[in-house]
């Protein structure tokens, strides 16, 4: 039995189709692989050219307006009392915290003590002064008064020098005696020697008539000499005892003059000590004043490190803000701490209220109005943060009848774009990453 056969052009036909079929098939592969790596192509390229925002996320919530007032300790000290707590409205002047200094407290006694003896001092001099520039005479009268006035010192300087000055009168007086005694007899003896020179006078006469020996004249003329030395002894001792009375009678003036000069010197020196005295007790008192952390001006408390009672403050250390009360609202937004490297002052500020949908209401802006200067710690979290204060462009939120106010209390997300970074990026970012990481590896 014989095979039927088409005739063969029809043969040739259908192997023409086929090879064609078969070389369509690799055409059309190549064209849908070229299409595939142009379109890829095309998305990198478009990724590497198209840029996205960076955006920094801060939780925060809005508060009345104003900026931080940030309350620092100018002493350090021990906490001794705590007045408000977090969140409390305060009014300008109001105590936040007591600390106290045992040293501090000891040197304003100490200080206080030796301003009130260098004051009292200082009276008992300026009254001695008084008495002795009078010109009355010392007296213990002199010294009852000032004991009467309460100037007990002043009475007893006074009193040892008005003793002291009697004694010296009193030598002055069996001085003055004795050179009466000695003028005396100085006068007696001369009155002596005038007498005995006229005698000698006639016995020279009687000498020379041969009347008297030579031996009677001689013995006559010793006694004469004998009465002129005693007579000059007695002058040269009454120019002693005169001598003694005018060093006496110095001593004793200058003794009262030295008195009056030491009281003028000591009225000057101690003046000159109350007034150093009272300056390092004022400003001792000053910073004992500062250990009452008082607020700077009225608004809410928030607190940075609150402290807690007898825990240690270090001078100059933060412990609360004060967030002024005054119209209008202000949003505290904590940043992250790995993002606040990237943070400007004057980076745009878009902001998300929480309680309103933000597909109907829309978002507002801000701008970075104040930056904590030391990171926070969350107590609870132990999250690290940077507190900002973001001021609104806007107190309402949403458009036209979705209008609505903001109010003090919301929460928001604050999105800070610290710049721009293209797709591409953010798909080799892992990648970039995972190499750094695998390369820097052992």
């Amino acid at each position: 039995m014989k095979r039927r056969t088409g005739p063969p052009h029809a043969k040739g036909a259908i192997d023409r189709a086929k090879q064609k079929e078969l070389i369509r098939q690799p055409r059309l592969a190549a064209r849908i692989a070229f299409s595939l790596c142009a379109m890829l192509i095309g998305l990198i390229v478009l990724a590497a050219n198209t840029n996205m925002p960076n955006v920094t996320r801060a939780p925060g919530e809005i508060l009345p307006q104003g900026n931080y007032s940030q309350v620092e300790t100018l002493e350090g000290g021990i906490v001794d009392a705590i007045h408000v707590v977090e969140g409390e409205l305060v009014a300008a002047g109001t105590p936040l915290v007591d600390l106290k200094q045992p040293d501090l407290l000891r040197n304003i006694a100490t200080l206080s003590a030796q301003e009130q003896h260098e004051r009292f001092r200082l009276e008992n001099l300026r009254a001695l002064k008084t008495v002795l520039s009078s010109g009355a005479p010392l007296t213990s009268n002199s010294v009852d008064v000032l004991r009467s006035g309460g100037f007990d010192s002043a009475a007893d300087q006074l009193d040892l020098h008005v003793q002291n000055q009697t004694v010296r009168t009193l030598a002055i007086d069996r001085q003055s005696e004795t050179i009466s005694v000695l003028a005396a007899a100085l006068a007696f003896n001369e009155q002596r020697v005038a007498a005995k020179s006229k005698q000698m006078d006639t016995t020279r006469t009687l000498r020379e008539q041969g009347l008297m020996t030579e031996r009677q004249f001689q013995v006559e003329q010793e006694q004469l000499n004998a009465l002129q030395v005693a007579t000059n002894a007695a002058r040269v001792e009454l120019a002693e005892a005169r001598g003694a009375l005018a060093r006496t009678t110095a001593e004793r003036d200058q003794a009262h003059l030295d008195l009056r000069e030491r009281t003028r010197d000591e009225i000057q020196s101690k003046g000159d000590a109350l007034v150093e005295l009272a300056a390092a007790l004022a400003e001792t008192t000053a910073r004992h004043a500062d250990l009452s952390v008082v607020a700077p001006e009225s608004g809410v408390v928030q607190s940075v490190a609150f402290p807690n009672l007898g825990e240690v403050i270090e001078p100059g250390e933060t412990l609360f803000e004060v967030v002024p009360a005054q119209r209008g609202l202000v949003v505290e937004a904590r940043i992250p701490a790995n993002d606040i490297g990237h943070i400007d002052m004057a980076q745009p500020v878009s902001i998300g209220v929480d309680t309103f949908d933000p597909r109907r209401f829309g978002r507002v802006t801000g701008q970075l109005l104040s930056l904590s200067p030391v990171p926070i710690t969350d107590e609870v979290t132990g999250e690290h943060y940077f507190r900002a204060a973001i001021g609104l462009n806007q107190t309402v939120i949403g458009q036209e009848k979705q209008v609505r106010a903001l109010r003090s209390g919301m929460t928001v997300v604050a999105e800070i774009v610290t710049g721009e970074q293209t797709v591409l990026a953010y798909f080799l970012k892992p990648i970039d990453t995972t190499l750094r990481k695998s390369f820097s590896e052992r």
